[in-house]
């Protein structure tokens, strides 16, 4: 407990985060792949395996084993990690799900708090923004929904050139993705993920200075099945 690693230090448990396979190291003290601290914090001298930590696709720790007692382990023992790591991935990946819906809760009601006092739309907006930016996204858009011209303009952005973002207008009628998103939002309110290995390029990703490989989401603002943007 307390124990870390950084993650570009030398240490058995790196290999097998690397790796991304089960590991074997059979003198840890002549391995250059182990951190010679390690193996004196908790007196290891004998062979040690080690498995990732994997819950759906998601890698979210190692599992490093050893024994004190005689015979030390095998490399064939690697195989017999396999239900307890997949156990152990789990609980991990539900205890830092569960983290993120208190951080997460906390970042809302600090808002809703924080709107209660500021009556301007753009500070509130900002508010929103800012929170994404700090948790989840390091680049993220408002774009408000112009009815009358069928265009979705730039209004607010983190990450970005703001200038070059705000009052940028995309024509639904002449750009796939908008028209996808526009039609999606009359019947789901839902975030979408989009690719564009799958989906193709946008052709707004220069203008907006978005890498033209990189997929993103999008949640439509719709109230009361208004859309807003």
């Amino acid at each position: 407990d307390g124990f870390h690693h950084a993650f570009d230090d030398v240490s058995f448990a790196r290999k097998i985060f690397r790796a991304k396979t089960s590991q074997y190291s059979h003198e840890p003290w002549n391995d250059p792949d182990v951190d010679k601290r390690g193996l004196a914090a908790f007196d290891i001298r004998s062979s040690m395996v080690g498995t990732p930590l994997i819950y759906r696709d998601e890698l979210v720790g190692v599992l490093v084993c050893w024994t004190r007692t005689s015979p030390p382990v095998a490399e064939e023992q690697k195989d017999l990690l396999a239900p307890f790591a997949h156990i152990a991935a789990q609980l991990i990946a539900l205890s830092q799900l569960e983290d993120r819906r208190s951080r997460d809760s906390a970042i809302i009601n600090s808002i809703l708090d924080q709107t209660q006092s500021e009556l301007s739309v753009a500070q509130n907006l900002a508010l929103v923004l800012d929170a994404l930016q700090k948790t989840y996204f390091d680049r993220t858009r408002y774009y408000e929904w112009d009815e009358a011209t069928g265009e979705f303009v730039g209004l607010d952005c983190v990450g970005m050139n703001r200038s070059k973002f705000v009052g940028h207008r995309i024509d639904v009628a002449l750009n796939r993705y908008a028209q996808v998103i526009h039609a999606g939002a009359l019947t789901s309110t839902a975030a979408r993920r989009y690719d564009p290995g799958k989906f193709g390029p946008d052709p707004e990703s220069e203008a907006l200075e978005k890498d033209p490989e990189k997929p993103w989401a999008v949640v439509p603002l719709v109230v009361h099945r208004k859309m807003y943007g």
